[in-house]
């Protein structure tokens, strides 16, 4: 009940050890991710996934008319919703207006520029002008519970440049919307696949970020990591355990919710995705547990952070020259 104890292996070597910073939850989320394309049918599946399961929601949404539909009769103010497509700020909110309670409900607006950049080589609304508009807009129209300053890191990065990439992204937007917002960031991060490793660059990126915070003088907020883990498209009960082992390890090193993908497109799949998240959550005491740390792994978060900190340069300067 105390947590998890690892051997005292490793020594001491750091003198700046990093630091656990505020998260944003005591638990932990699982998300469901389903496509709105078909607004209805979206809004069925995200209805049946929370009763089956899952605690939160993301909609990749293809224009603001259709939230009313997948927004009907959810409770966002228990059920995180993160929204992610090609949105623009204003008819966003203006549709959000109209739902009951829309003031007390938490998730997230993506309109990550650093992403946008490295997909399609440019910014996601024509212009970085443009773009750091819509980003106003949306930390002034949204309520208070939706994070609006959102980093993604990209698949096959090393663990430095996922936690470089998303904290140069975030810096940059808060540079923008101004500080004051701070509280309200979001990152995916993309699991790797090596437990440790896994465990010790989620660790990294809260601390490079507590840092970050401290400079600002906003050590009081917090940061929401989204952990994802992918499918390898595969019926094979092996993979099943495999992607088991990586959402633990997210989750160990301070995941504040859980994006599993199921390991191919059928019903059965996406309902094994939930129960692992279920017996992790509930049945294993890993949500009721905190890591008391090896020096092997307390020195391996440095080093990341580490390693982090000399690539921000390059990141900072794509946001910048671009």
């Amino acid at each position: 009940p105390d947590g998890v104890t690892l051997p005292a292996t490793g020594s001491p070597t750091n003198d700046n050890p990093w630091t656990p910073a505020q998260r944003p939850f005591e638990g932990c989320h699982l998300m469901e991710v389903i496509d709105g394309r078909d607004p209805n049918k979206a809004h069925d599946a995200a209805t049946q996934a929370l009763n089956l399961g899952a605690s939160s929601l993301l909609y990749w949404v293809h224009q603001s008319e259709d939230l009313n539909t997948l927004l009907e009769d959810i409770r966002g103010d228990i059920a995180p919703v993160h929204l992610v497509g090609e949105l623009r700020a204003i008819p966003t909110a203006q549709s959000m207006a109209t739902i009951e309670g829309i003031g007390d409900w938490t998730g997230s607006l993506n309109l990550d520029p650093l992403e946008s950049l490295m997909r399609q080589s440019q910014w996601m609304f024509g212009g970085r002008d443009e773009h750091l508009q819509e980003l106003q807009h949306a930390a002034d129209l949204m309520p208070e519970g939706i994070r609006v300053a959102c980093a993604n890191a990209m698949p096959n990065q090393s663990p430095a440049d996922q936690i470089a990439m998303i904290v140069a992204s975030l810096k940059f937007q808060l540079d923008h919307i101004g500080w004051k917002h701070a509280g309200r960031t979001w990152a995916l991060l993309q699991a790797t696949g090596d437990y440790l490793q896994d465990i010790a660059m989620t660790q990294a990126l809260r601390g490079l970020w507590h840092q970050v915070l401290n400079e600002h003088d906003h050590v009081d907020q917090s940061l929401w990591i989204t952990g994802h883990i992918e499918s390898p498209n595969s019926e094979d009960a092996a993979d099943l355990i495999n992607s088991s082992l990586s959402m633990q390890a997210m989750r160990l090193g301070g995941a504040d919710e859980i994006w599993l993908e199921p390991l191919n497109e059928s019903d059965e799949a996406k309902q094994w995705a939930r129960e692992q998240f279920l017996v992790m959550a509930y049945e294993s005491g890993l949500e009721q547990t905190s890591l008391k740390g090896s020096y092997t792994l307390d020195d391996w978060t440095c080093q990341l952070m580490t390693q982090a900190q000399s690539k921000l340069g390059d990141w900072n300067a794509k946001l910048q020259t671009s």
